[in-house]
This record gives C-alpha cells, structure tokens and sequence, in this order.
C-alpha cells in the first residue's frame, strides 16, 4: 500500500482520488506537509493507489523539442514573470474549455482549483511558492476531460505525473503543463507565518503576494500582505520573511531533494517558469516587466503555442544551469533542516523566525520606527 513510501511521498494526491473505497485521506505531519493516512478497514488491498504513484511509477517524460524565452504583449498585473500561463489558459477558456491552477481559498490555503471562465482566471496567476492541495481535482479533471471539454491543467511536475497516472491514457483534449520546480515548502509552516503577520499587525491577511513585481521583475523578490482593511504592507522584512524561509532550504519537503522530474525530460506538453539571466543568452529578448522560460515538450504543446503565438514576443533561448539548475537536478536541501523542524515542531513559528532568521516583534518595531522617522525627517 502507500504508506509505505514514507518521505519519498511527494504528497500529489492522486493515490486518494484513484481509492474507490474512500480509504485514503489526507492530513499535515508534524512539519505540516500532506500525507497519505490509509484507513486499513476500509482498504481492499488493490493497490490501485500505488499503481497511480508518480513516485512508485514515474511517467515517461519528453525530450524539450524546443526552449524559448517569452513575453506577453499585454501582460496581466498578476503574473510573476512574462505572462505566458495567462496565454494559454485564456486561448482553452475561450474555447469553451476549463483550467486548474492554484489558488489561495477563504482560509489563505492554496488548493488546485477548477476555473470555467475568464473572470475567475486572476486567482490562478502568479507565482505562490507553496505546496497545493490536489485531492479532488483529478477526479474533475477526468469528469471534464470524457465530457469532451479542453482541459488545462497546471503544476508541478510531480502533480502532472500524478494526474497522467490518474488517467491512465492521454486525452487529445488535455493540455499538461509543468513548472520549473524548485521544490515544495511547507503548508503547515506557510499557515503559521501568515497567522504569525496577522498576529504582530492585529490585521487579518486576505492575500499574500510572494512575488509583487510592482518594481519590475528581478531575482530579487519582493512581497506584500493584503489585509481585510484594504491596507498593503509591500517589500518590510516582515513581508519577506516567506522568501527567506523558502530560499533557506530549510522548510522544503524531504521528498523534494530526491526529485524524479528535476531533469530536462518533461511529463507536461508545456514546461514554464521565469527565464532568469535571460540578459546573458539573450539580451534583446530582456524585458523589465519579465520573461518566463516556455520550453515546448511535445506535439500537442507545440500547437497550443501555435494558436496562440501572435499574443506574445519569443525567440530562440537555451537554459543553462547556473541559471535554470532544476532542469538539471533537485534542490540540494540545507544541512540543519533537521534542527530547523524539530524547533519548529517543538516550539513553533515565532521561535524558528527569532532563532534562524533573527525576526521578532522588537525588530519588527526598530525597523518600523526608522523607516516612520525618516519619511518624517524627509517631508
């Protein structure tokens, strides 16, 4: 059964939407990732869950057929780099076809959700940089998919092969696509820092936008917290306190160092994700507002791109791993992430921020107080 994978699960879901017994569900561990709980009354042992496991049986990928740098000619505010995603989930929309993405829900969870039209489309943009909850969706994808409806599904990798397992066949109506995945950090630990804002601001938070590119796009990311009052705190050392968290290593999943996808042998149709040092392969192709990596996998992507190639400028990019090292390996995850989770475990958020990134409330306020004196001192 599943449950034997331990760590190696990569927490994708499709086991528990492939059970027809409902003896699979999905809970957070004590690091606060997904995990397959097997109820063993309920279980007919048909191993069917394994059969459908991206990890236990890893889906052929596809040569990269083609590696672009791209750029939407009229990119969406919301879009972390060039807007390609925007693109191709508009052309499958205006087909009358559906898309699944993640989205933040009413509780700041980020859940893959089902979007039929163009309005709902926002809530799937941009980048989130955060583990989604995929239970439920493969279920619609296929309901939707022998409907004969066109279907957009994007994720990451592991979440496509996931899906591609789920179905057992290809669909000639289902467009796949992938995300250069850096690994997955934590839901549970994502939960707590944004309680952890709204606890030191007295506000509740509504939205969080890990990459806010109102200063241009840059590898220098920057965030902000929207709260309930309408009011936007962009770019403090509290709002970027996720980035630091997620570029730390130290609260990616233990699954993700031993990634099966983090090769240049795709399982989506389409692979996205931002074209950094797209100035040193291509300077003409640079963009302020940004530039997302689109690497073409197979024939049915090349169409898609096809159709829709008039809405944004592209040309000829190869990657390269200093810039793209996901297409070439898995993240290598920090040597004290051990003693990262056990504190964090232990003594929860507001230590693991004091301790391994030096916030707390006493900062917070210096910080504040410098920042409100100068602005005073300059007006």
């Amino acid at each position: 059964m599943i449950d034997k994978l331990y760590d190696e699960c990569c927490g994708c879901g499709a086991c528990s939407d492939v059970c027809a017994h409902k003896a699979i569900s999905f809970s957070h561990n004590s690091e606060g990732f997904f995990f397959p709980t097997i109820d063993k009354s309920l279980c007919s042992e048909c191993n069917f869950c394994e059969d459908v496991c991206p990890i236990l049986n890893s889906p052929i990928g596809n040569p990269i057929q083609n590696s672009l740098a791209a750029y939407a000619k009229r990119k969406p505010h919301q879009s972390s780099s060039g807007g390609l995603f925007s693109i191709f989930a508009t052309a499958i929309l205006d087909m009358g076809g559906v898309v699944y993405g993640a989205a933040y829900n009413e509780k700041l969870s980020l859940c893959h959700k089902r979007v039929s039209c163009i309005e709902e489309l926002p809530s799937l943009c941009g980048s989130k940089y955060v583990q989604s909850d995929c239970t439920g969706i493969y279920k619609l994808v296929r309901q939707d998919l022998k409907q004969d409806a066109k279907v957009l599904f994007v994720g990451t990798p592991c979440q496509v092969a996931g899906l591609r397992n789920y179905l057992r066949s290809d669909y000639d109506n289902l467009y796949l696509v992938d995300l250069v995945c850096h690994g997955v950090p934590s839901p549970g630990i994502f939960t707590d820092y944004i309680h952890y804002c709204e606890k030191i601001r007295s506000k509740k938070v509504v939205n969080f936008l890990i990459r806010d590119n109102r200063d241009g796009w840059n590898n220098i990311f920057k965030s902000t917290l929207v709260f309930l009052n309408g009011k936007e705190e962009y770019n403090s050392m509290l709002t970027n306190l996720w980035n630091r968290i997620f570029f730390s290593e130290m609260a990616i999943r233990k699954s993700c160092e031993q990634c099966k996808f983090a090769n240049q042998f795709r399982v989506g149709d389409i692979t996205l994700g931002d074209f950094w040092g797209i100035e040193n392969v291509n300077k003409l192709m640079y963009n302020k507002d940004g530039v997302s990596l689109l690497l073409v996998n197979t024939d049915k992507g090349a169409k898609l791109v096809e159709t829709t190639k008039m809405l944004y400028t592209s040309a000829k990019a190869y990657t390269i791993e200093k810039e793209h090292p996901n297409l070439y390996h898995s993240t290598k995850q920090s040597p004290i992430r051990t003693e990262f989770m056990i504190d964090y475990v232990t003594y929860g958020f507001a230590f693991i921020a004091k301790k391994y990134f030096g916030y707390d409330r006493k900062l917070d306020f210096k910080i504040r107080l410098t920042r409100f004196l100068h602005r005073l001192l300059n007006h």
